[in-house]
């Protein structure tokens, strides 16, 4: 009994990983980033776009931001006159990322010509809520954070068991 439960108990191999980071985020005034001239957005120098206790409906702070000033033609309506902002690229850092991943194995030997391999893996183990990126968009509505992550072992916790025969 003791010899079966020490066997069972001891020699398991194990690997933890721990992982952090963060994402920057360019501030943009249209639905795609990625068009040219998608960075026309002023920041005001010496004020922050962070704030001290972000959620998700409120991620940046967004008065530093505004829209370069647009005339106004006759009828009222303002006109973009295709300037540029000061905001530069990566001014803001999106959500972080934290996970805690593990796998241990274990193999019982049965005799000298077969075994048994047992392996168990674990990602994001405590299964912290890691949030989405907040919408970058100033015109709609900038902050707001409405996903999470679902990318490289940030989703929610998930396991996967094997058993191998070896021989």
């Amino acid at each position: 009994m003791f010899r079966a439960l020490r066997s069972l108990l001891t020699a398991w191999v194990s690997c933890p990983i721990k992982s952090r980071s963060s994402q920057a985020s360019n501030v943009s005034r249209r639905p795609n980033p990625r068009e040219w001239r998608a960075r026309n957005v002023w920041a005001w120098a010496g004020a922050s776009g962070y704030l001290s206790n972000p959620t998700t409906a409120s991620f940046f702070n967004v008065s530093p931001y505004t829209v370069p000033a647009h005339p106004v033609d006759a009828s009222g309506t303002a006109e973009p006159i295709g300037r540029f902002g000061n905001c530069g690229v990566g001014t803001l850092e999106g959500p972080g990322t934290a996970t805690f991943s593990m796998s241990a194995g274990k193999t019982f030997h049965l005799n000298e010509r077969f075994g048994l391999r047992y392996e168990a893996q674990f990602s994001n183990l405590f299964n912290l809520a890691n949030w989405g990126l907040p919408n970058m968009n100033i015109t709609g509505k900038f902050g707001l954070i409405s996903s999470s992550q679902e990318v490289a072992q940030a989703g929610p916790r998930t396991i996967q068991m094997s058993l191998r025969f070896q021989f």
